[in-house]
């Protein structure tokens, strides 16, 4: 840091002060007393007026503060952007008039900004590609020359060298900078690599191991012996053995042998040479004294008031007459530790001290205690949010200025300020007060992107044509830095157009109340509609087939699926087919929608949340003359009524507890919800769903230095539509509701998805010819079942997983009655389904007057449809991705299990690739 600034304060504030104006220099007592105009930079080329912004003090408005302006500079200069910065203060004058202003100043800060990195280089790494190298460091392309960025990185490069067997890497570096580059303020950063010859480990010896095998400690340790025809590498890394010379030791004081000892290894080194290239092997002696094994005697502890011994010692996991195990010991003397910081008296010491008796193998421990007075918080304060508005972060934390210190609040003040995601680091730095018994508690933040840009393209290959989606969402979770969430996105396909828009504020006014809006417009073509089968279709039927002798409707369509495989253009099934006719099928609407949500959280866990929202629907078709052909009753009143104008107004409310620590890729804990709403307007329908989800992490292990956390993962779901309130009584259109049934938007009918739901069974991304059996069905209820097993690979974005999927989609059963033709005569006695009552299917007693023997269809009641699969879940907010390799099955209570094949006669596997969000 340059010294010229200082040297001008020294001047300027004790004797006089250096006023340019026009050449001038005034005496110091021209400026005590003004008040700062502006606050100008100049010299801003890469860095943002905003970044400084972020860290000034002296604010336009405010009166002249010399130690403000020192705060400032050394503030600038801790941002590690400039090669110097010179402070200068000048006449205000008033933008409009040009005239001088009495009273007022301008302060102005003139930057030279330090060189920004072209490009990144590397020399010499013979052994590790380019690519390996580049992701290991934190310096980027564009970023500004940090010299303490870059020892950084070479301390990371070494790392990364030594954990491949170099272990007398050599790494410096070099700027580059020509004349083409100093014009443009760039260097081109060099790391030269001298990787050294490469060490292995050939041979580790243990002696003096009677009590465990060398087999049992030789796992323990991260060192391996070269083995398997190098599949195991033997790569030699002294902090981690000397780091499995300790672990070694603690499985011996957990077993019981607190007086085991190591001596210190013996680590011989040999130069060889293998195919040419020269190698260091390395043979290492571990002696080991394992002396006797003791039990555990008891605890004695003094120095206690606050807490009685019975308080401290309950719940102890190491119990007297066990073999001793250290690490238990040492939880125990922690979970003292933590029982007088939870109440507050952080300053309290613990100390122990082993009581070993030899005669009778045992060892007690004695436990002083030095109690403090109870601590107060004295201040909290935040560093590194330079968006992030300080009331944001004070509502996340549970740490609160004059509270008794409690240890379990800060940690959940760390989970809480993690689960906002603004931030990819988050420590808490604790340190005395103003005086004895305060403490004042900084959280040091490293802010990240809060910006979330997803786009894609989306094939669908089963139909004709071929749906292609281009999608693009950008959302921001942290706008203006006060945790508004604003979100747009776009869809662009031959089958459905649109955008829509949203606005939520999860703290309204500053409390746990969230409110929000969003806008809607979409234009769907749903192209497969179909048609009301004619007299026509069962002749044509008994003329081309004829194996049944009562065919029903969906024998007919059966009958068309399989004539017309592939050709969904000229099935007669689907309203307006014909050879070329695609473009002429099906139904199409427009609908724009307009919603407000609010919602309140409670007591931590609990939040209610209430959403209304309005939909204008156009529905029309190429064709609206074919109208009375369609099959749905639904399409068919929606297209011939009212010009083909609806009106869908629902309002729902969502009862939700949730107790996982982590909002994203949540570990442990468990979630619930509940939702009910009501449909009215040109529809009539209540719905309910609830959804529970647990998470359990069964497992934490340390592999190849990965942390693993296994997590089981248990979900269970059930929805529901039942008839709305016309269904008591009530006209829609002239038309009476009395006993309808639910009048439900077609989109809104239950169904599975293949991605969320029932994975697999899907028509969209990855599916094949055969669709399976769920393919267009749609139901009043729906119960879904998952379990699955998550292993991270990198714990915030890519995960392996496992799972089993159960689904049953109930349709209903409905009566049959006979089709008829034009003169009464039965076609076929099986022939007319009246779907009337589909929606009763809970409620299937001979006691109901309008029960017949005939409705036997409880279509999906019988059936399970379910899948198990294996793939990986990209959780990373720009790419959220899942891959997945299913074989689905079904059981049924007269066929039993069976597996379904993605085509007939095949056992083929189906691939599934969905959107999985980010939180999941």
């Amino acid at each position: 840091m340059k010294k010229r600034v200082a040297i001008l304060f020294i001047f300027l504030f004790s004797m006089s002060i250096l006023y340019s104006q026009e050449g001038d220099s005034d005496s110091g007592s021209d400026i005590e007393g003004k008040i700062v105009y502006k606050v100008i930079f100049k010299g801003l080329k890469k860095v943002k007026s905003k970044d400084l912004i972020a860290v000034q003090m002296l604010k336009d408005g405010m009166p002249f503060d010399a130690s403000l302006i020192d705060l400032d500079y050394k503030s600038f200069f801790e941002l590690d952007y400039f090669e110097d910065i010179i402070v200068k203060t000048d006449k205000a004058i008033d933008d409009k008039t040009g005239a001088e202003i009495p009273g007022m100043i301008n302060v102005i800060f003139e930057f030279i900004e330090k060189p920004t990195i072209r490009k990144i280089l590397f020399k010499g790494n013979n052994n590790i590609p380019y690519g390996y190298l580049i992701g290991d460091v934190k310096v980027k392309k564009s970023d500004f020359l940090k010299k303490s960025v870059v020892i950084g990185d070479i301390y990371a490069l070494k790392e990364k060298y030594q954990k491949k067997g170099f272990n007398y890497i050599e790494i410096d570096y070099e700027v580059f900078q020509n004349e083409e580059l100093k014009a443009k303020n760039q260097i081109d950063l060099i790391f030269n690599i001298n990787e050294g010859i490469e060490t292995y480990v050939s041979e580790i010896i243990l002696t003096g191991n009677t009590k465990f095998t060398e087999f049992t400690l030789k796992n323990k340790m991260k060192t391996k012996e070269r083995k398997f025809l190098g599949l195991q590498k033997g790569i030699f890394v002294p902090a981690d053995f000397y780091q499995d010379i300790e672990d070694m030791k603690k499985y011996y004081k957990d077993n019981g042998y607190y007086q085991a000892e190591i001596v210190e290894p013996e680590i011989n080194r040999y130069e060889i040479e293998e195919e040419g290239i020269k190698k260091e092997i390395i043979k290492i002696t571990i002696n080991i004294i394992e002396g006797k094994q003791y039990k555990f005697a008891g605890m004695e502890i003094e120095g206690n008031k606050i807490f009685t011994t019975d308080d401290l010692i309950f719940n102890m996991k190491q119990r007297q007459g066990q073999v001793l195990n250290n690490s238990k010991i040492q939880e125990d003397i922690f979970s003292i530790n933590k029982k007088y910081n939870d109440a507050g008296y952080v300053e309290t010491a613990v100390a122990s001290e082993p009581i070993i008796d030899d005669v009778n193998s045992t060892i007690k421990f004695k436990i002083s205690i030095r109690e403090s007075k109870l601590s107060y918080i004295e201040a909290v304060y935040f560093k590194g949010n330079t968006k992030t508005k300080n009331y944001v972060l004070y509502r996340s934390v549970y740490t609160e200025v004059g509270q008794i210190f409690d240890s379990s609040k800060l940690i959940a003040s760390i989970y809480g300020l993690n689960n906002l995601g603004f931030f990819s680091k988050v420590e808490p730095d604790i340190k005395n007060g103003s005086a004895p018994g305060l403490l004042k508690i900084t959280y040091i933040l490293e802010e990240q992107s809060t910006a979330e840009i997803r786009f894609g393209m989306q094939i669908t290959t089963n139909k004709w044509p071929p749906d292609i989606t281009l999608f693009g969402e950008l959302t921001e979770k942290n706008f203006f830095g006060r945790e508004l969430v604003i979100s747009g996105k776009v869809d662009l396909s031959l089958y459905k157009q649109g955008f829509e828009f949203s606005l939520q504020d999860p703290w309204f006014l500053n409390y746990p109340w969230s409110l929000g809006t969003s806008v809607k417009f979409y234009h769907n073509w749903t192209q497969k509609v179909l048609r009301k089968l004619t007299i026509e279709d069962y002749e044509n039927y008994n003329e081309e087939d004829g194996s049944l002798t009562n065919p029903s409707d969906q024998d007919i369509r059966d009958f068309y699926d399989n004539k017309y495989v592939n050709k969904d253009e000229e099935n007669p099934n689907y309203i307006g087919h014909g050879p070329g006719q695609w473009w002429s099928m099906g139904v199409s609407d427009l609908t724009f929608e307009i919603g407000l949500s609010t919602g309140y959280r409670f007591l931590k866990y609990f939040s209610v949340f209430g959403q209304y929202s309005l939909s204008p629907i156009y529905t029309f078709m190429i064709d609206n003359s074919l109208a009375d052909q369609l099959n749905s009753t639904t399409y068919r009143n929606m297209i011939t009524q009212n010009n083909g104008w609806s009106i869908k107004s629902t309002l729902s409310s969502t009862f939700a507890f949730n107790t996982t620590k982590q909002r994203i890729n949540p570990y442990d804990g468990l979630k619930f919800s509940l939702t009910g709403a009501y449909t009215w307007g040109s529809y009539d329908y209540l719905s309910l769903s609830t959804k529970f989800t647990f998470y359990w992490n069964i497992l934490d292990l340390y592999f190849n230095d990965w942390p693993f956390k296994h997590v089981l993962v248990f979900n269970a779901a059930a929805s529901f539509i039942f008839p709305g309130f016309r269904n008591l009584g009530g006209q829609l259109n002239g038309v009476s509701t009395a006993g309808k049934g639910p009048i439900v938007y077609p989109s809104d009918y239950l169904m599975v998805d293949g991605f969320f739901v029932g994975r697999g069974w899907s028509t969209s991304i990855g599916a094949t010819n055969y669709e399976g059996r769920l393919t267009n069905k749609t139901g009043y209820a729906r119960f879904d079942f998952s379990l699955e097993y998550r292993i991270p690979i990198h714990e915030k974005f890519i995960w392996l997983a496992g799972f089993i999927d159960m689904v049953n989609l109930i349709e209903g059963p409905v009566k049959k009655l006979p089709k008829l033709d034009a003169s009464g005569n039965v076609i076929s006695s099986d022939g007319y389904y009246d779907y009337t009552n589909s929606w009763m299917w809970w409620n299937q007693l001979e006691a109901n007057d309008w029960y017949d023997e005939n409705m036997s269809n409880w279509y999906g009641v019988d059936n399970w449809y379910g899948s198990v699969g294996v793939g990986f879940q990209i959780t990373f907010p720009q790419l959220p991705l899942s891959f997945y390799v299913v074989k689905r099955f079904k059981i049924n209570s007269y066929s039993g299990f069976e597996w379904v094949s993605n085509q007939p006669e095949t056992g083929n596997l189906d691939f599934v690739l969905s959107i999985v969000g980010f939180y999941f």
